[in-house]
């Protein structure tokens, strides 16, 4: 039995809650599917892309998503990519 039962859980790779702070494990890009630099730019492709046909079309509430969910991709696969083992060997090394 866990005393702090409510408060956080250590399984980081479930998606559960961690320190109050919910992770979406549908959002996870740190993954090593996206190893390729191609796959990466492939997907920041295709959801601009798709950011401007919902743009085009008049629905900008689906255009705002897209363009959101681009965003944090560009942040994530290009300027903050880091597997989770090769961080969890770093942290070891220390």
């Amino acid at each position: 039995m866990r005393p702090w039962k409510g408060l956080w859980v250590e399984r980081y790779e479930l998606g559960y809650i961690m320190m109050g702070r919910a992770r979406l494990k549908s959002l996870e890009l740190r993954h090593a599917f996206f190893v390729p630099i191609w796959r990466r730019v492939l997907l920041v492709v295709v959801l601009g892309f798709w950011t401007l046909v919902e743009g085009s079309t008049g629905n900008i509430v689906w255009a705002c998503l897209m363009g959101g969910i681009g965003v944090y991709s560009v942040y994530v696969l290009f300027f903050d990519f880091v597997l989770k083992k090769e961080a969890d060997n770093n942290k070891s090394k220390f």
